[in-house]
């Protein structure tokens, strides 16, 4: 495995938060606020077909969300995907997250299937064509 650590800070559009880049093998988007983590998500090719990347390990700690972090967020993945040259993204989200499956709906993603996980929890399929 060769490892390749990038490092950066840049200004979100969100007063006080700042995302950090570093890339390990692949992407790994940190959102911070001070010292503190406070998000961050994953872009990874999807084993096989390079062409199409896995969102994962998205996530928005639950003291700051509702201040438009999530939505930022999402703009910035689908432009590191876009930057990274994904025709696709998929990702899966629990059922009952509806403020992340709100982002998905209204910015183009399509839930294709619903399933329980090894946990029984049900999760929802989502994919986006042309990252």
């Amino acid at each position: 495995m060769s490892w390749r650590f990038i490092t950066k800070v840049v200004t979100a559009p969100v007063e006080g938060v700042y995302k950090t880049e570093r890339a390990i093998d692949h992407p790994h988007h940190t959102y911070v606020n001070g010292r503190d983590a406070i998000g961050e998500f994953y872009l990874s090719d999807l084993p096989g077909n390079a062409e199409v990347g896995v969102s994962h390990g998205t996530y928005i700690h639950e003291l700051h969300r509702g201040r438009g972090i999530g939505q930022q967020q999402h703009a910035d993945r689908l432009a590191e995907a876009t930057k990274l040259g994904y025709l696709a993204l998929v990702c899966t989200v629990n059922s009952s997250n509806l403020a992340e499956k709100h982002i998905l709906s209204k910015n183009g993603w399509k839930s294709v299937w619903t399933f329980k996980n090894k946990d029984d929890e049900l999760v929802e399929l989502f994919v986006r064509q042309e990252a």
